[in-house]
């Protein structure tokens, strides 16, 4: 099952990161009217990035913490879809 959900959990965070890829293609910092152009938008991904890329080591690990975070991570790929 362990092995499963990684597989899982990274496939979905491959999406998802390719997803904030195209959003700064489409400068979506402008659709939401953030203030900062790029830069505030990059700065904005790198601790969503750090907690989906920590979240996987979490899952190699089997810890709990990282069931958590797996079923935040399938609630934003739902919501993204």
């Amino acid at each position: 099952m362990h092995e499963a959900l990684f597989w899982v959990y990274l496939a979905n965070a491959v999406l998802l990161i390719n997803h904030e890829i195209e959003s700064a293609y489409w400068k979506e910092w402008e659709l939401f009217r953030l203030s900062g152009g790029i830069t505030g938008f990059l700065l904005l991904h790198f601790p969503m990035l750090f907690l989906m890329l920590y979240g996987l080591v979490l899952i190699e690990r089997r810890s709990p913490a990282g069931l958590v975070i797996s079923l935040l991570l399938s609630e934003i790929g739902r919501a993204h879809v």
